[in-house]
């Protein structure tokens, strides 16, 4: 039982490692993302069916949102994957988000984005984080990638908090260069030390993704 609750250093994957499937987690964190993208997709399509064609750039959103957070999260798990329990606890929270965001699709829709949105993201953000952080104390050789990662992550959750208080004629523009922005952060965060991913494992996992989301709309 002690053994189960002892929280194990993260290493550093070998990207050449054979035999490197998706695990379990990983899938289930996939149910999760395509149950939110269905929500999302299930918004659009009643915008369009009353033929209303603002719902798109609601939809975007919504799914960038939660694109991005699944890529976040897809990369760090190609890269380290500790799989402990305090591994398994930051998922789930990052589910949570998702499934937060998925609750309360319609409020995007008729709101546009709102405090629960960010909260979801909020909460997605600081479980990515505190992945960072054990790398940052645990690898030395990924302090940087595992720095930058952090400052990125917390400093575009912030200007989603800021964008929430900003006039509604900057907001629209606002959001743009911040999806611009998140866009970037991770070409900028990854470009020293992170060449320990698996690229087997990242085409395994994008292409599971959009085969999730096609089974359960079949």
């Amino acid at each position: 039982m002690i053994g189960r609750l002892k929280i194990k250093p993260i290493q550093a994957r070998n990207p050449n490692e054979p035999n490197r499937p998706s695990t379990t987690l990983e899938l289930l964190f996939d149910l999760a993302y395509v149950i939110a993208v269905a929500a999302a997709a299930a918004g659009f399509y009643d915008r369009l069916s009353e033929h209303d064609l603002s719902g798109f750039l609601t939809f975007i959103v919504a799914f960038f949102i939660l694109w991005n957070a699944w890529t976040s999260f897809t990369w760090f798990a190609s890269g380290y994957d500790p799989d402990d329990w305090f591994y398994r606890l930051s998922v789930m929270f990052q589910m949570f988000g998702s499934l937060m965001i998925a609750a309360n699709i319609h409020q995007f829709y008729e709101q546009g984005l709102t405090w629960i949105g960010v909260t979801g993201y909020a909460i997605m953000r600081l479980a990515s984080c505190s992945q960072w952080w054990r790398v940052y104390r645990q690898v030395p050789d990924h302090k940087k990638v595992a720095g930058r990662s952090m400052v990125g992550l917390l400093t575009l959750q912030a200007l989603w908090i800021i964008w929430l208080f900003l006039p509604s004629v900057l907001q629209t523009p606002a959001l743009f260069l911040f999806i611009a922005a998140e866009l970037l952060m991770p070409v900028w965060a990854r470009s020293e030390q992170f060449d320990n991913w698996h690229p087997g494992h990242i085409a395994e996992r994008y292409g599971l993704l959009p085969l999730s989301y096609w089974v359960r709309a079949s």
